[in-house]
């Protein structure tokens, strides 16, 4: 499913309107960035980006070591095989899947209460699943964020600092003798930074849902009655 139709199952209804706005509309665009910094790295890098010395004797194999050089380079630097732009595309694919799950089962319950909110006669509905739904869908997003944030700061997947320098060696000529090749990587500082936004944009966004769930919280002061769909309804979504 692409992206976009994620999106469109989102119902604004469903969601405060803060939260609609963060996950349908900001993160739509810091998704969109993302998804085309990485692409552009993983497709342009050990085309462009990535160079390494060869003498005057080797240049007619500089092609072939460069991609040998580049392979291993990548296989240093991902360490359990997962490619970048693989790894933004989950960590920011599943924030709006969880949300979008969560709007298509609470839909019907928020068209349900804006007809009872319109109709005085009707008995205010004292279920508590949509709080519950609610409240479950923001806990699974920080939990998401969380786990991509350790992913990053414990290097499981990837080093703080993606090496500029690299030294590789090679089979050249057809012989069995190695030869080592100094290479460099321009993208190495940009990766490097663009890493970093993703782990900030984790903890952004798990920072906000904490606070959202505080907030929701902090009606129980006043009695269980903000757990009630219809007052969770009328004092959160509405």
């Amino acid at each position: 499913m692409e992206f976009s139709a994620v999106i469109e199952k989102i119902r604004h209804k469903t969601l405060n309107k803060f939260t609609f706005r963060a996950v349908a509309l900001f993160w739509i665009l810091f998704h969109g960035t993302l998804l085309g910094a990485f692409s552009d790295m993983e497709y342009n890098e050990p085309r462009y980006d990535f160079r390494c010395d060869v003498t005057a004797e080797d240049k007619v194999n500089a092609d072939f070591i460069r991609s040998e050089c580049y392979n291993q380079y990548r296989i240093q630097n991902q360490k359990l095989g997962f490619p970048p732009l693989l790894f933004v595309l989950v960590n920011m694919s599943l924030v709006p899947i969880v949300t979008a799950m969560y709007s298509f089962y609470a839909n019907s319950t928020v068209k349900a209460l804006k007809r009872c909110h319109q109709d005085a006669q009707r008995e205010p509905d004292q279920r508590r699943n949509l709080f519950f739904a609610y409240l479950f869908q923001l806990i699974i997003n920080i939990i998401f964020e969380i786990t991509f944030i350790i992913l990053l700061e414990t290097q499981l997947l990837y080093p703080r600092n993606f090496p500029s320098h690299f030294s590789c060696s090679s089979l050249v000529n057809g012989t069995q003798s190695t030869t080592s090749f100094n290479c460099s990587n321009h993208r190495a500082a940009s990766k490097s930074i663009w890493i970093r936004v993703v782990t900030a944009a984790n903890g952004i966004f798990a920072f906000f849902a904490f606070l959202e769930i505080i907030w929701i919280l902090s009606r129980g002061r006043n009695g269980k009655e903000f757990m009630e769909n219809w007052r969770f309804y009328a004092d959160h979504l509405k």
